[in-house]
Protein backbone atom coordinates (compact mmCIF):
# COMPACT_ATOMS: atom_id res chain seq x y z
CA UNK A 1 0.00 0.00 0.00
CA UNK A 2 2.67 1.94 0.65
CA UNK A 3 4.45 1.54 -2.48
CA UNK A 4 1.33 2.46 -4.43
CA UNK A 5 0.71 5.56 -2.66
CA UNK A 6 4.47 6.59 -3.57
CA UNK A 7 4.15 5.55 -7.23
CA UNK A 8 0.87 7.83 -7.29
CA UNK A 9 2.72 10.54 -5.50
CA UNK A 10 5.90 10.74 -7.48
CA UNK A 11 2.93 10.86 -10.90
CA UNK A 12 1.56 13.92 -9.17
CA UNK A 13 4.67 15.86 -8.67
CA UNK A 14 5.34 14.36 -12.32
CA UNK A 15 2.50 16.22 -13.38
CA UNK A 16 2.57 19.04 -11.46
CA UNK A 17 6.24 19.55 -12.74
CA UNK A 18 5.39 19.15 -16.51
CA UNK A 19 2.62 21.71 -15.80
CA UNK A 20 5.10 23.63 -14.13
CA UNK A 21 7.65 23.99 -16.64
CA UNK A 22 4.49 24.45 -19.60
CA UNK A 23 3.45 27.78 -17.95
CA UNK A 24 7.37 28.62 -17.35
CA UNK A 25 8.10 28.16 -21.08
CA UNK A 26 4.56 29.17 -22.30
CA UNK A 27 6.17 33.31 -21.79
CA UNK A 28 9.98 32.15 -22.80
CA UNK A 29 11.44 33.91 -25.66
CA UNK A 30 12.24 30.31 -27.62
CA UNK A 31 9.69 28.44 -29.41
CA UNK A 32 8.77 25.09 -26.90
CA UNK A 33 6.20 22.71 -27.24
CA UNK A 34 6.00 19.08 -25.29
CA UNK A 35 5.69 16.38 -28.23
CA UNK A 36 4.36 12.44 -26.95
CA UNK A 37 5.98 9.13 -28.53
CA UNK A 38 3.18 9.39 -31.16
CA UNK A 39 4.08 12.79 -32.38
CA UNK A 40 1.24 14.17 -30.70
CA UNK A 41 1.84 18.09 -29.52
CA UNK A 42 0.88 18.24 -25.93
CA UNK A 43 1.71 22.05 -25.47
CA UNK A 44 2.78 24.67 -27.64
CA UNK A 45 3.86 28.03 -25.71
CA UNK A 46 2.79 31.78 -27.93
CA UNK A 47 6.42 31.71 -30.00
CA UNK A 48 5.48 28.65 -31.68
CA UNK A 49 2.20 29.99 -32.56
CA UNK A 50 3.27 33.05 -33.76
CA UNK A 51 5.81 31.26 -36.19
CA UNK A 52 3.52 28.79 -37.23
CA UNK A 53 0.15 31.12 -37.26
CA UNK A 54 -2.17 28.99 -35.55
CA UNK A 55 -3.22 29.71 -32.06
CA UNK A 56 -1.81 27.37 -28.80
CA UNK A 57 -5.30 26.22 -28.42
CA UNK A 58 -5.23 24.84 -32.19
CA UNK A 59 -1.70 23.50 -31.98
CA UNK A 60 -2.85 21.55 -29.02
CA UNK A 61 -3.41 18.20 -29.65
CA UNK A 62 -1.96 18.45 -33.33
CA UNK A 63 0.17 15.82 -34.95
CA UNK A 64 4.04 17.20 -35.21
CA UNK A 65 3.63 15.49 -39.23
CA UNK A 66 1.18 18.69 -39.79
CA UNK A 67 3.68 21.28 -38.92
CA UNK A 68 6.99 19.83 -40.25
CA UNK A 69 6.85 19.08 -43.41
CA UNK A 70 9.81 16.45 -43.95
CA UNK A 71 8.24 13.90 -40.85
CA UNK A 72 5.84 10.94 -41.42
CA UNK A 73 4.76 8.49 -38.69
CA UNK A 74 7.48 6.22 -39.58
CA UNK A 75 10.52 8.55 -39.94
CA UNK A 76 9.34 9.95 -36.19
CA UNK A 77 9.42 6.01 -35.07
CA UNK A 78 12.35 6.01 -35.70
CA UNK A 79 13.99 9.02 -34.29
CA UNK A 80 11.98 8.59 -30.83
CA UNK A 81 13.83 5.10 -30.86
CA UNK A 82 17.13 7.29 -30.88
CA UNK A 83 15.87 9.80 -28.55
CA UNK A 84 15.10 6.58 -25.82
CA UNK A 85 18.73 5.72 -26.59
CA UNK A 86 20.55 8.98 -26.88
CA UNK A 87 18.15 11.42 -24.67
CA UNK A 88 18.13 13.98 -27.45
CA UNK A 89 18.37 14.82 -30.85
CA UNK A 90 18.37 17.60 -33.53
CA UNK A 91 15.89 17.70 -36.44
CA UNK A 92 16.02 19.72 -39.90
CA UNK A 93 12.63 20.60 -41.26
CA UNK A 94 10.48 22.85 -42.79
CA UNK A 95 7.95 24.22 -40.49
CA UNK A 96 4.51 24.61 -42.50
CA UNK A 97 2.87 27.38 -41.28
CA UNK A 98 -1.21 28.00 -41.08
CA UNK A 99 -0.91 29.69 -44.69
CA UNK A 100 1.51 27.29 -45.97
CA UNK A 101 4.48 28.66 -46.29
CA UNK A 102 7.71 27.28 -45.54
CA UNK A 103 10.27 28.18 -43.27
CA UNK A 104 13.81 25.63 -42.61
CA UNK A 105 13.70 24.93 -38.90
CA UNK A 106 16.08 22.69 -36.00
CA UNK A 107 13.89 21.19 -33.95
CA UNK A 108 16.15 20.20 -30.61
CA UNK A 109 14.22 17.26 -28.92
CA UNK A 110 15.65 16.26 -25.25
CA UNK A 111 14.04 13.36 -24.04
CA UNK A 112 11.82 14.33 -20.28
CA UNK A 113 13.62 12.62 -17.51
CA UNK A 114 10.12 12.62 -15.62
CA UNK A 115 7.74 11.45 -18.25
CA UNK A 116 9.91 8.87 -20.45
CA UNK A 117 6.89 9.09 -23.37
CA UNK A 118 7.40 12.83 -23.48
CA UNK A 119 9.96 14.83 -25.21
CA UNK A 120 10.26 18.76 -25.00
CA UNK A 121 11.01 20.56 -28.40
CA UNK A 122 13.02 23.54 -29.22
CA UNK A 123 12.01 25.02 -32.57
CA UNK A 124 15.25 27.55 -33.93
CA UNK A 125 14.56 29.57 -37.39
CA UNK A 126 17.52 28.99 -39.22
CA UNK A 127 19.79 32.08 -39.84
CA UNK A 128 19.76 32.19 -43.53
CA UNK A 129 15.78 31.83 -43.27
CA UNK A 130 16.11 35.23 -41.28
CA UNK A 131 17.90 36.47 -43.58
CA UNK A 132 15.68 35.65 -46.68
CA UNK A 133 12.76 36.79 -44.63
CA UNK A 134 14.70 39.87 -44.27
CA UNK A 135 15.60 40.39 -48.03
CA UNK A 136 12.06 39.47 -48.84
CA UNK A 137 11.05 42.29 -46.88
CA UNK A 138 13.29 44.88 -48.13
CA UNK A 139 12.70 44.06 -51.71
CA UNK A 140 8.85 44.11 -51.39
CA UNK A 141 9.31 48.04 -49.56
CA UNK A 142 11.34 48.51 -52.63
CA UNK A 143 9.06 47.08 -55.51
CA UNK A 144 5.68 48.95 -53.96
CA UNK A 145 7.96 52.31 -53.66
CA UNK A 146 9.29 51.80 -57.25
CA UNK A 147 5.83 51.21 -58.57
CA UNK A 148 4.47 53.81 -56.87
CA UNK A 149 7.25 56.45 -57.92
CA UNK A 150 8.46 55.19 -61.50
CA UNK A 151 4.90 55.76 -62.67
CA UNK A 152 5.46 59.60 -61.24
CA UNK A 153 9.17 59.98 -62.32
CA UNK A 154 8.88 58.76 -65.88
CA UNK A 155 5.43 59.96 -67.13
CA UNK A 156 6.38 63.57 -66.24
CA UNK A 157 9.82 64.07 -68.66
CA UNK A 158 7.79 62.56 -71.22
CA UNK A 159 5.16 65.35 -70.81
CA UNK A 160 7.94 68.22 -70.62
CA UNK A 161 9.27 66.68 -73.77
CA UNK A 162 6.26 66.62 -75.71
CA UNK A 163 5.45 69.80 -74.33
CA UNK A 164 8.33 71.42 -75.73
CA UNK A 165 8.17 69.87 -79.55
CA UNK A 166 4.33 71.15 -79.34
CA UNK A 167 5.37 74.61 -78.66
CA UNK A 168 8.14 74.04 -81.35
CA UNK A 169 5.62 73.35 -83.75
CA UNK A 170 3.85 76.30 -83.11
CA UNK A 171 6.37 78.65 -82.91
CA UNK A 172 7.99 79.41 -86.43
CA UNK A 173 10.69 81.93 -84.55
CA UNK A 174 11.56 80.01 -81.56
CA UNK A 175 15.02 79.46 -80.89
CA UNK A 176 15.41 75.93 -81.46
CA UNK A 177 18.89 75.55 -79.92
CA UNK A 178 17.01 76.52 -76.15
CA UNK A 179 14.18 73.98 -76.84
CA UNK A 180 16.72 71.61 -77.83
CA UNK A 181 18.70 72.07 -74.52
CA UNK A 182 15.99 71.58 -72.55
CA UNK A 183 14.87 68.18 -74.04
CA UNK A 184 18.87 67.31 -73.93
CA UNK A 185 18.58 68.22 -70.22
CA UNK A 186 15.17 66.37 -69.37
CA UNK A 187 16.25 62.66 -71.13
CA UNK A 188 19.54 63.11 -70.15
CA UNK A 189 17.57 62.84 -66.26
CA UNK A 190 15.62 60.27 -67.38
CA UNK A 191 19.19 58.30 -68.53
CA UNK A 192 20.28 58.75 -65.07
CA UNK A 193 16.93 57.55 -63.48
CA UNK A 194 16.84 54.74 -65.33
CA UNK A 195 20.20 53.48 -65.02
CA UNK A 196 20.06 53.83 -61.31
CA UNK A 197 16.59 51.47 -61.31
CA UNK A 198 18.82 49.07 -63.49
CA UNK A 199 21.61 49.12 -60.71
CA UNK A 200 18.49 48.98 -58.38
CA UNK A 201 17.40 45.69 -59.93
CA UNK A 202 20.80 43.86 -60.29
CA UNK A 203 22.61 44.91 -56.66
CA UNK A 204 21.04 41.68 -55.59
CA UNK A 205 22.15 39.03 -57.74
CA UNK A 206 25.22 40.97 -58.60
CA UNK A 207 28.46 38.75 -58.15
CA UNK A 208 30.73 40.17 -56.43
CA UNK A 209 34.31 40.10 -57.68
CA UNK A 210 37.55 40.26 -55.55
CA UNK A 211 40.92 41.97 -56.31
CA UNK A 212 43.41 44.61 -54.58
CA UNK A 213 42.11 47.75 -54.71
CA UNK A 214 44.50 50.65 -55.98
CA UNK A 215 42.58 53.63 -54.12
CA UNK A 216 44.77 56.48 -56.24
CA UNK A 217 43.28 54.54 -59.47
CA UNK A 218 39.41 54.22 -57.92
CA UNK A 219 38.94 57.51 -56.75
CA UNK A 220 40.67 59.12 -60.18
CA UNK A 221 37.81 56.65 -61.81
CA UNK A 222 34.99 58.26 -59.87
CA UNK A 223 35.85 62.12 -60.27
CA UNK A 224 36.43 61.62 -64.12
CA UNK A 225 32.75 61.03 -63.94
CA UNK A 226 32.33 64.46 -62.20
CA UNK A 227 35.05 65.97 -64.01
CA UNK A 228 32.61 68.48 -65.92
CA UNK A 229 30.71 69.37 -62.73
CA UNK A 230 33.70 70.37 -61.02
CA UNK A 231 35.47 72.02 -63.13
CA UNK A 232 32.55 74.52 -63.43
CA UNK A 233 31.82 74.84 -59.96
CA UNK A 234 35.59 75.56 -59.28
CA UNK A 235 35.90 72.64 -56.29
CA UNK A 236 39.11 72.06 -55.04
CA UNK A 237 39.60 68.67 -53.96
CA UNK A 238 42.38 67.31 -51.04
CA UNK A 239 43.14 63.84 -50.59
CA UNK A 240 44.86 62.16 -47.79
CA UNK A 241 45.71 58.53 -47.94
CA UNK A 242 46.52 55.81 -45.03
CA UNK A 243 47.11 52.79 -46.76
CA UNK A 244 48.67 50.32 -44.31
CA UNK A 245 47.86 47.53 -45.59
CA UNK A 246 46.33 45.66 -49.06
CA UNK A 247 42.69 45.88 -49.47
CA UNK A 248 40.74 43.48 -51.48
CA UNK A 249 37.00 43.99 -52.40
CA UNK A 250 35.06 44.41 -55.46
CA UNK A 251 36.49 47.48 -57.51
CA UNK A 252 33.23 48.07 -59.34
CA UNK A 253 30.62 47.83 -56.45
CA UNK A 254 32.92 50.72 -54.37
CA UNK A 255 32.88 53.05 -57.52
CA UNK A 256 29.40 52.69 -57.26
CA UNK A 257 29.12 53.51 -53.74
CA UNK A 258 31.33 56.65 -53.77
CA UNK A 259 29.89 57.96 -56.98
CA UNK A 260 26.26 58.90 -55.49
CA UNK A 261 28.47 60.01 -52.29
CA UNK A 262 31.05 62.27 -54.09
CA UNK A 263 28.09 63.32 -56.29
CA UNK A 264 26.25 64.92 -53.14
CA UNK A 265 29.12 66.43 -52.14
CA UNK A 266 29.67 68.62 -55.36
CA UNK A 267 26.01 69.34 -56.18
CA UNK A 268 25.41 70.67 -52.87
CA UNK A 269 28.60 72.80 -52.21
CA UNK A 270 27.89 76.46 -52.74
CA UNK A 271 29.96 79.70 -52.14
CA UNK A 272 32.98 81.51 -53.13
CA UNK A 273 35.45 78.09 -52.49
CA UNK A 274 33.93 74.93 -52.69
CA UNK A 275 36.03 72.41 -51.52
CA UNK A 276 36.17 68.45 -50.97
CA UNK A 277 38.22 66.53 -48.71
CA UNK A 278 38.75 62.41 -49.48
CA UNK A 279 40.54 61.17 -46.46
CA UNK A 280 40.99 56.68 -47.29
CA UNK A 281 42.20 54.45 -44.10
CA UNK A 282 42.72 50.71 -44.98
CA UNK A 283 43.36 48.97 -41.80
CA UNK A 284 44.08 44.65 -41.63
CA UNK A 285 39.86 44.61 -41.07
CA UNK A 286 38.79 47.19 -42.72
CA UNK A 287 38.64 50.69 -45.24
CA UNK A 288 37.07 53.54 -44.03
CA UNK A 289 36.79 56.57 -46.56
CA UNK A 290 35.53 59.91 -45.12
CA UNK A 291 34.01 62.10 -48.10
CA UNK A 292 33.63 65.97 -46.62
CA UNK A 293 32.29 69.18 -48.08
CA UNK A 294 32.00 72.45 -47.27
CA UNK A 295 28.62 73.39 -48.70
CA UNK A 296 24.49 73.81 -47.24
CA UNK A 297 25.08 70.61 -45.20
CA UNK A 298 22.56 68.79 -44.00
CA UNK A 299 19.37 69.56 -41.91
CA UNK A 300 19.60 67.66 -38.15
CA UNK A 301 15.43 66.80 -38.95
CA UNK A 302 16.86 65.00 -42.21
CA UNK A 303 19.69 62.97 -41.32
CA UNK A 304 17.02 59.68 -40.79
CA UNK A 305 15.58 60.28 -44.23
CA UNK A 306 18.69 60.70 -46.25
CA UNK A 307 19.26 57.12 -46.93
CA UNK A 308 15.86 55.86 -47.88
CA UNK A 309 14.46 55.38 -51.64
CA UNK A 310 13.52 58.64 -53.74
CA UNK A 311 14.60 60.55 -50.85
CA UNK A 312 15.27 63.85 -52.33
CA UNK A 313 16.73 67.08 -50.09
CA UNK A 314 14.36 69.81 -51.68
CA UNK A 315 11.67 70.03 -54.47
CA UNK A 316 14.04 72.05 -56.82
CA UNK A 317 16.47 68.72 -56.47
CA UNK A 318 17.51 67.51 -60.23
CA UNK A 319 18.46 63.82 -58.57
CA UNK A 320 17.02 60.30 -59.26
CA UNK A 321 16.30 60.28 -55.34
CA UNK A 322 18.25 57.04 -55.10
CA UNK A 323 21.21 58.33 -54.80
CA UNK A 324 22.18 57.33 -51.27
CA UNK A 325 19.75 54.84 -50.89
CA UNK A 326 22.05 53.13 -53.84
CA UNK A 327 25.24 53.63 -51.96
CA UNK A 328 24.21 52.02 -48.46
CA UNK A 329 21.85 49.03 -49.83
CA UNK A 330 25.44 48.24 -51.85
CA UNK A 331 27.95 48.96 -49.29
CA UNK A 332 25.46 46.33 -47.22
CA UNK A 333 26.38 44.05 -50.01
CA UNK A 334 29.87 44.03 -49.43
CA UNK A 335 28.93 43.73 -45.58
CA UNK A 336 30.05 47.23 -45.06
CA UNK A 337 28.37 50.75 -44.19
CA UNK A 338 27.52 54.44 -45.83
CA UNK A 339 26.81 56.94 -42.66
CA UNK A 340 26.55 60.35 -42.52
CA UNK A 341 29.14 61.57 -39.38
CA UNK A 342 28.57 63.90 -37.03
CA UNK A 343 30.78 67.20 -37.94
CA UNK A 344 31.03 70.35 -36.23
CA UNK A 345 32.62 71.97 -39.10
CA UNK A 346 30.17 73.59 -42.44
CA UNK A 347 28.90 70.85 -44.61
CA UNK A 348 28.76 67.54 -44.44
CA UNK A 349 30.80 64.31 -43.45
CA UNK A 350 29.81 60.89 -45.08
CA UNK A 351 32.05 57.66 -44.20
CA UNK A 352 32.05 54.60 -46.09
CA UNK A 353 33.17 51.39 -44.30
CA UNK A 354 34.06 48.49 -45.79
CA UNK A 355 35.63 45.50 -44.46
CA UNK A 356 38.56 43.61 -46.15
CA UNK A 357 37.56 40.46 -47.41
CA UNK A 358 40.18 37.30 -48.58
CA UNK A 359 38.30 35.20 -50.93
CA UNK A 360 37.78 32.45 -48.81
CA UNK A 361 36.22 34.81 -46.06
CA UNK A 362 33.50 36.08 -48.60
CA UNK A 363 33.18 32.32 -50.40
CA UNK A 364 32.24 31.25 -47.00
CA UNK A 365 29.84 34.08 -45.95
CA UNK A 366 28.17 35.31 -48.91
CA UNK A 367 25.74 37.90 -48.47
Amino acid sequence: MMQLISAKQKKNRTVHLCEDCSIALGTSNEAFMWIDENGRIDFANQVVARISHYTAGELKGMSVFELAQDLSPSLWSRYWDNIKLTGQMDIECNLISKDGSLAPVTIKLHKSTQNPSMASAIIKISQNSLDEHTRLKRVSYEYDRLLYRTSHDLRAPISTVLGLINLLKKDEGANQKEYLDLIEETMSRQQMLMKDINHLALIGSAEVKMEKIDFHALLNDVLNTFEEDSRKKGVKWSFNFKLNTPFYSDYSLLTKILIPVVDNAIRYNSGDSPTVKITVESKREKVIISIQDNGIGIRPEMSKSIFEMFFRGAETSKGSGLGLYLALITANKLKGNVILAPSEEPGATFKVEIPNISYSEFAQSPF
